[in-house]
């Protein structure tokens, strides 16, 4: 291609494999994710309740049992069973995967060492330690989202930004980013290994020979973080498996062999925890205590009564708790019926998980919303960047009235997950609709008295809010500030 001005010859532009939309430059996308990691991780930072941390009393007792005794043990007599904790071989474990646990206490250490502990302020201390897990875990995955779904999906700016911000603010990843949830971590670890398998494959698709060992590095991460995630929990063993199938779909050696190498790599601290105690490496702790509850197995009835329980007027209904993901839903079937990636991919791993959720007897039992959909959450959120794109190419009415209703399913979700933070989710009476339970002890102003000491990093995170949207703003500012000059220096007005 031949320059108009010159006549010199200049190479034509590349673009995504996926779509046609040019990749945006490094400094925007860069500035964009840096900014939404830390103003998301100081939004869960501000909502960590005591409410949470008071309720899931496993984590800081197995978290002190590693930092101060170097073992996952936590006693040796018979526990109740429903308390998350079980007796095996003499030894009273924790019925979870084991690493959110060793990732509390690597937090706790040098939180300990700087004079915060449990037994000093447990509840600052277990705030602290969330905030370094759990919710920068979430955070950083949110990030990640964005650059993939802008570097390489092609998603408009404005799109991407908010079809992340509606997963990560508008769902209950919201309330449970502030809680140090196995499944909270696991969940960033898929997105992080979905973003690195999707570097790796647009690598391949350009056939730029000078990114080979960006796709080395990015498919070995792929799999790294598969094999971590499963040590986290096996709730999203499902799309764990699509993933890898999706992997092997590729038939490239520069990514299958450095995945497989790195998903071995993964697994293997938790081969050797289940080999430690449990006397094999390949039993997991939930069948070591005999948790049957997430034995999938095919049964009509229990089908028909989790479809209702999930989609319809059941008990965690995403129409009640995050309706936004149906938008979600519907744009990822519209990217798949255009063939765009990743429409496909993305839709085949919410089947896999929906199939699994619909096979086993659980549900969830004290939780706020559909906890066991956390993993979906973030893979349906991406349809809303080709459903806005969409709505865009309507024309007059319809556009408007699309947007207003994406645009209400959207406040409606994070009205209901904020409410959800306020309360805490330790809410055992699923059958009925958590939030105007909760919405009537908040009306109550002698509520609000006890709400006000209920979060720990309020305060430090407010006021980080505050000096980001100052930061943030002046940027924008100084950067159309000079964008003008640059223009007025051209035109010479």
């Amino acid at each position: 291609m031949k320059s108009r001005r010159s006549g010199a010859a200049v190479p034509a532009p590349r673009q995504s494999p996926a779509v046609s939309t040019p990749r945006p430059g490094p400094t925007h996308l860069r500035r964009d994710a840096v900014l939404l990691f830390l103003g998301l991780w100081l939004l869960y930072g501000a909502g960590i309740n005591k409410l949470n941390l008071q309720g899931y009393t496993l984590h800081p007792e197995v978290v002190m049992a590693i930092a101060e005794e170097g073992t996952f043990v936590i006693g040796h007599q018979e526990v109740p069973k429903e308390n998350d904790r079980f007796l095996f071989d003499g030894n009273v474990l924790p019925a979870k995967q084991p690493w959110i646990f060793a990732l509390g206490a690597a937090a706790y250490l040098p939180v300990r060492a700087l004079g915060l502990t449990y037994d000093r302020d447990f509840f600052l201390a277990e705030a602290v330690i969330t905030w370094l897990t759990a919710s920068l875990f979430a955070a950083v995955a949110a990030a990640a989202a964005l650059v993939v779904a802008r570097r390489v999906w092609g998603f408009r700016r404005r799109d991407a930004l908010l079809a992340v911000l509606a997963g990560a603010a508008c769902t209950i990843l919201l309330p449970y980013a502030g809680i140090p949830h196995h499944d909270v971590v696991a969940t960033a670890l898929l997105v992080l290994a979905l973003a690195a398998f999707e570097v790796a494959r647009s690598d391949e698709a350009a056939g730029t020979s000078g990114k080979a060992r960006r796709r080395l590095m990015a498919s070995g991460l792929a799999g790294l973080f598969l094999g971590l995630m499963l040590g986290f929990s096996m709730l999203p063993a499902a799309i764990a498996l699509g993933v890898i199938v999706a992997i092997a779909a590729t038939r490239n050696r520069s990514i299958v062999v450095p995945a497989a190498g790195g998903f071995v790599l993964g697994l293997l601290p938790l081969a050797l925890y289940n080999g430690h105690y449990f006397h094999t490496p390949f039993l997991q702790a939930n069948l070591a205590g005999q948790y049957d509850d997430t034995y999938p197995g095919f049964a009509p009835e229990r089908i028909v009564h989790h479809l209702n329980a999930y989609l319809g007027v059941g008990e965690v209904s995403i129409l009640k708790y995050m309706p936004i993901l149906l938008a979600g839903a519907a744009g990822l079937v519209l990217l798949a019926v255009r063939g765009r990636a990743p429409g496909r991919l993305l839709l085949t791993l919410l089947l896999l998980h929906g199939m699994y959720l619909l096979a086993i007897p659980a549900i969830g039992y004290c939780q706020y919303g559909p906890r066991f959909l956390l993993p979906a959450v973030p893979l349906a959120a991406f349809g809303l960047a080709p459903l806005l794109e969409a709505l865009d190419r309507l024309q007059g009415g319809w556009r408007l009235a699309g947007a207003a209703l994406v645009a209400l399913l959207a406040l409606a979700s994070l009205m209901v997950n904020l409410v959800g933070t306020v309360g805490g989710t330790m809410y055992c009476a699923i059958e009925e609709f958590a939030f105007p339970r909760y919405v009537a002890v908040l009306a109550d102003p002698q509520a609000w008295t006890a709400i006000a000491t209920q979060f720990p990093l309020l305060g430090f995170c407010s006021a980080g809010l505050l000096l980001l949207g100052v930061a943030g703003f002046g940027g924008v500012l100084l950067a159309r500030g000079r964008a003008a000059s640059l223009d007025a220096s051209v035109t010479g007005r």
